[in-house]
């Protein structure tokens, strides 16, 4: 074989690795510049910005302004977290239906003349601080 003969067949298959190798060397140099060094993750991760929910207001706070999640915190979670004496779950759709479907005034009539175990009328909330809350029970998602 010639050596002309040698160079046409070996010479694009040496230019080929000549190339695969430098592109694979180049890869490996990017690929290290782009490494962080320590402290650079803990930089890009940190917040940016910080949420501070305002409490609810306190037990002097004027009536008729309180909310529904204020007054249910205050008194009636105590037996409508975990359903005391059948009283319907906060925020348990199903329980709350059959009630919903007499309608809000119903419910909030029931609130103030007691129903079960709760005392009615002992709560110095007006009407519609009441609704708030009994709104709230049903969906606590909706703060009134």
């Amino acid at each position: 074989m010639s050596v002309t003969k040698i160079g046409t067949c070996y010479l694009p298959v040496g230019l080929l690795l000549a190339s695969l190798v430098a592109i694979a060397a180049s890869y490996f140099w990017i690929r290290q510049d782009l490494v962080p060094h320590a402290g650079a993750v803990a930089e890009r991760i940190q917040p940016v910005a910080d949420v501070e929910l305002a409490p609810p207001p306190d037990a002097t706070s004027e009536r008729g302004k309180r909310t529904g999640v204020f007054l249910v915190h205050g008194s009636c979670r105590s037996c409508h977290s975990s359903g005391q004496g059948g009283a319907p779950q906060i925020g348990d759709r199903k329980a709350w239906t059959p009630r919903m479907h007499q309608g809000l005034d119903a419910m909030v009539r029931s609130v103030v003349s007691g129903k079960g175990n709760s005392a009615g009328g002992g709560s110095d909330a007006d009407e519609l601080e009441l609704a708030r809350a009994v709104v709230y029970m049903i969906w606590p998602r909706m703060r009134l």
